[in-house]
């Protein structure tokens, strides 16, 4: 069955104070409407689908992009609608890109999943210096004035916000399965069949200007501290690190007619992409990890015909970092996309040393993992980090765990460094 699939394109420039149109493409199913804009507003972008909805295997694109001091609001017509699949996921992608001065409010009105729909949506945003983007998507699980329930389906949700090409905004949402138990959890959605995300990234330093330092308390997400056997650390950077995408192509087959010399299995290339990327990051002093692969069509007794992997890796050297992903396109055949980027962020030397003497000589100990603290450091604010004991090292796991003592000495050593800092 032919699958519906959509394109939309659209540019737009500032010209005398008013933003005007500068590109529109339209292809497929996808659609967009610019309805004449009310004096001194922003235009507005209305996208449509035609399909009507969307089921296994459809795909939509939107792209939006604003020169330098352009302004628009882009909205749909009416609420999209995901149906049953019992194939592919549907694909539903929005690349957004923003110059200078440029300010988008993206508000499409919401998604409704119906039971056991498969959708795949990501949002992606580049940011140039004092660009603003307000970003809101929401999901209803069925319509409850229909008395539908979505009793299970998946629904993978990802974002990406750069500025300046630094990432400073991730999340992924992922509800999979029996999704009626899932969002019944209070940690989910707690009974209720609606959520959003509600996103505003623009520059705000007035507020920023009112923070004179600032100070994070995380459990130490590595082992650190358990070899040293000290309780608590003082921060002194974040290490780089970034994620690449791996596309490798074959060709679908029967697992038990077609002979070994007649394959062309992309799953060799994965496996040679991973066990490359173990090798190159024990030579560099890296870590690497492909925790996320997709398969199709993710048969049991079928040779894959394509299979998208991603990649994580980080270190204390940037060069490192990257002769890990050379390492990993040479083994795969293929070049990795890179999907995103952080460079190596320090928190304040002066500080790190300051509070490091304040708390008995604590040990100084950099992480591979992200934190809201890099962000602000990157802000250009004071920042600094305290690390707690973590006995296991085990992180993002239930299993995650720090001895009541250590946490207490935590608090006590964050109290002492608000006093310092106070002083």
């Amino acid at each position: 069955m032919q699958r519906a699939e959509g394109r939309v394109r659209l540019a737009f420039h500032a010209k005398a104070g008013a933003t005007r149109i500068e590109t529109l493409f339209q292809e497929g199913c996808a659609k967009a409407r610019l309805p004449s804009p009310l004096r001194n507003a922003a235009p507005e972008a209305i996208l449509i689908n035609t399909a009507g909805g969307l089921a296994g295997g459809d795909r939509l694109a939107t792209e939006i992009e604003l020169a330098a001091g352009a302004s628009a609001v882009a909205t749909t017509q009416a609420c999209e609608r995901v149906y049953r699949s019992t194939g592919p996921a549907v694909t539903v992608s929005a690349r957004l890109r923003l110059s200078g001065g440029a300010r988008l409010a993206w508000l499409p009105q919401e998604t409704i999943l119906f039971d056991g729909c498969r959708l795949e949506r990501s949002l992606e945003a580049d940011l140039d210096g004092n660009a603003e983007l307000l970003a809101v998507e929401a999901f209803l699980f069925g319509r409850m004035a229909m008395g539908e329930t979505v009793r299970s389906g998946g629904l993978h949700d990802r974002w990406r916000i750069r500025r300046e090409g630094r990432l400073i905004f991730a999340d992924d949402l992922r509800i999979e399965g029996r999704i009626a138990g899932q969002i019944e959890r209070a940690a989910v959605l707690d009974g209720n069949a609606a959520l959003a995300t509600v996103l505003y990234a623009g520059p705000d330093p007035e507020r920023l200007a009112r923070i004179g330092t600032f100070v994070e308390l995380h459990v130490e997400q590595g082992r650190g501290l358990a070899d040293l056997d000290r309780p608590v650390a003082v921060g002194s950077a974040i290490w780089p690190h970034g994620r690449w995408r791996l596309d490798l192509r074959g060709e679908a087959n029967h697992a038990g007619t077609t002979r070994l010399a007649d394959r062309q299995d992309p799953m060799l290339d994965l496996a040679a992409a991973i066990t490359g990327a173990r090798t190159a990051a024990a030579a560099h002093g890296c870590v690497a990890t492909s925790g996320k692969v997709h398969v199709e069509p993710n048969g049991v007794n079928a040779i894959p015909s394509h299979v998208t992997a991603w990649l994580d890796a980080r270190g204390p050297q940037e060069q490192d970092v990257r002769r890990v992903v050379a390492a990993v396109a040479e083994h795969a055949g293929t070049a990795p996309v890179e999907e995103s980027f952080t460079p190596d962020t320090r928190f304040d030397t002066a500080l790190a040393t300051r509070l490091a003497a304040v708390l008995d000589d604590a040990p100084v100990l950099a992480t591979g993992a992200g934190h809201d603290a890099g962000i602000l450091a990157t802000a250009g604010v004071p920042t600094a980090m305290l690390f707690v004991r973590n006995p296991t090292g085990v992180s993002h796991s239930p299993a995650e765990y720090a001895e009541p003592a250590d946490c207490l000495a935590g608090v006590t050593a964050l109290a002492a460094v608000v006093r310092e800092l106070a002083s």
